[in-house]
């Protein structure tokens, strides 16, 4: 199918996209039709079949295990470096709280991580008297000067660098590879927040030099929430301890004290049942991105982009949050108007228009994410329902969106 139509399937496959002017898979996609179909299937069948007759079990464990596989495909990894998570938080937790850190160790992170990735990280440093250090960085900056800043604070003594691959707030794509590369050369690892890149763009981890990688299947990917997968480069699955484990975590164990560690089986970090069903939607979920193809996935989010910075220029008082650097740019189109708050922006848009995004409060930034099920005509409404808000002022309201 040609990419054209392509979009055009995933306009009329979803919904949410035809019922409002959907902007905000960098929180939580809306799922196609296809997607919840895969779950309401499998739904019927347990209901005839019951959980544990032997023929439907077999299909769930079968049904884990092809998750796992597509997992590592759109990570682009080997599939027994994939363990399954519930979200991307979940599987920065499992790094932090496994990794061997020590006091005097030091890890370096940045300034543009979500909650999500720091506050499990000031645990660490509670835990284990870790020194921490935050990297100032802007979307103004050139990846040349990313890359530099990291060199200038790496030493011998860093032993983790967390960063985001994409930040939440501004959209910016930082270079990976020439980080992991520095970073290696020091001899510290490289741990990702990888929650806005799954069905977003390509993935390869030996070609981008992650050590750990974590991601979600309910935002970008646009599947059900309370899956996700991290990715541990196979030969430090051994190094990483689990903090909670199963029967999956032992290669022999009995009564009297006997017990052989899973040291370094990938499974040991997975704990009791998963939930089938968001397994189901997960797997036809990634089936679909897959087939329309990553890099043409990509490709089609930053020409919608591009269209945003052209017609949002045109609003005065405009200002840009995101980088405007095609080496930076994804699909996560953040921009502030002067004099506006954001935090009543983005919830009376959706209010009174239908645009559903949302706001950014370190950036004081409205938020928009532009997916594969949108098009110009989105981008328009969205423009058009800025300039009335511009034109009509902020309303007194006790709703004042998500927080960070």
């Amino acid at each position: 199918m040609e990419s054209s139509k392509r979009w055009d399937w995933y306009r009329e496959h979803t919904p949410a996209a035809r019922e409002s002017v959907y902007l905000n898979a960098g929180w939580s996609g809306p799922m196609t039709d296809v997607v919840s179909g895969a779950m309401h299937a499998y739904l019927d069948a347990e209901l005839m079949a019951g959980p544990t007759r032997r023929d439907h079990f077999d299909k769930r464990v079968a049904m884990r295990e092809a998750y796992r596989e597509n997992a590592a495909k759109v990570l682009g990894a080997p599939v027994d470096g994939v363990t399954i998570t519930s979200n991307t938080t979940d599987g920065l937790n499992v790094v932090l709280s496994g990794l061997p850190l020590n006091e005097g160790d030091r890890v370096l992170s940045t300034t543009i991580e979500h909650p999500s990735g720091t506050v499990p990280l000031y645990w660490t440093r509670e835990r284990a008297a870790t020194e921490v250090e935050w990297l100032k960085l802007t979307a103004e900056d050139s990846n040349a000067a990313i890359v530099d800043r990291f060199a200038s604070r790496i030493d011998r003594r860093t032993r983790l660098v967390l960063l985001s691959h994409i930040s939440f707030a501004t959209g910016q794509l930082l270079p990976l590879r020439e980080i992991a590369e520095v970073a290696h050369r020091a001899g510290a690892q490289v741990l990702v927040d990888g929650a806005q890149t799954a069905g977003h763009l390509p993935l390869d981890m030996e070609a981008m030099g992650a050590d750990f990688y974590a991601i979600p299947m309910h935002k970008w990917m646009c599947g059900p929430s309370g899956l996700g997968a991290l990715y541990i480069r196979p030969e430090l699955i051994p190094m990483v301890q689990p903090q909670r484990t199963s029967g999956r975590g032992a290669e022999s164990w009995d009564y009297e004290g006997g017990f052989v560690p899973a040291h370094a089986d990938i499974k040991k970090f997975e704990t009791g049942t998963l939930s089938t069903v968001s397994v189901a939607g997960a797997n036809a979920a990634i089936e679909q991105y897959l087939e329309s193809g990553p890099e043409a996935v990509f490709n089609r989010v930053i020409e919608l982009t591009r269209h945003a910075e052209t017609r949002f220029a045109k609003i005065p008082g405009f200002e840009l949050a995101s980088p405007a650097r095609e080496e930076a740019r994804t699909g996560l189109f953040a921009f502030r108007l002067d004099g506006i708050d954001a935090l009543l922006a983005a919830p009376q848009l959706q209010r009174n228009h239908r645009i559903v995004c949302r706001s950014v409060r370190t950036e004081n930034a409205i938020r928009l994410s532009l997916h594969v099920y949108n098009n110009e005509a989105d981008i328009e409404a969205a423009a058009a329902a800025v300039e009335a808000l511009l034109r009509d002022g902020l309303e007194e309201s006790p709703d004042a969106g998500p927080a960070d």
